[in-house]
């Protein structure tokens, strides 16, 4: 997930649609505590959002990577809401977490869980070293 959405925000970047000032703000409540909220606390708050919304709408479809494609198309929308162009740059990785949690779900719903919100926590640990690795220089 973690290149795809990388080359995804070079590309937006690059086309001028996210810069720093249009881009998610992200920290500011100091570099441990913004380290652990963007790999520890929302990838497992957000996994568990996940399968409420993967339930809600798998009475719109069962197969999998449609369901899929709806998550990442509302995760996206979310994350839109706090930079429009940061829905662009999640939408592959919130494809991946959504097919990941649909996988092991079908072994339990702690694995789902788990194994999702793992995912989700390496895939934003170099940006969360970024980030607090920042709050530490300024």
């Amino acid at each position: 997930s973690f290149v795809r959405s990388i080359l995804l925000s070079f590309g937006v970047g690059a086309a001028g649609v996210m810069t720093e000032e249009s881009g998610p703000k992200l920290g500011g409540f100091g570099p441990g505590i913004d380290f652990a909220m963007i790999v520890l606390l929302s990838p497992v708050v957000e996994t568990l959002l996940m399968g409420v919304i993967l339930k809600a709408l798998s009475f719109i479809s069962r197969r999998r990577y449609v369901l899929a494609a709806m998550s990442c198309g509302v995760w996206a929308g979310l994350h839109s809401l706090f930079s429009p162009a940061w829905g662009l740059v999640v939408f592959w990785p919130f494809f991946v977490f959504s097919c990941s949690y649909l996988a092991w779900r079908r072994r339990s719903w702690r694995h789902a869980v788990c194994v999702t919100s793992l995912i989700h926590m390496l895939h934003n640990l170099l940006p969360g070293l970024a980030i607090a690795v920042k709050g530490f220089t300024e």
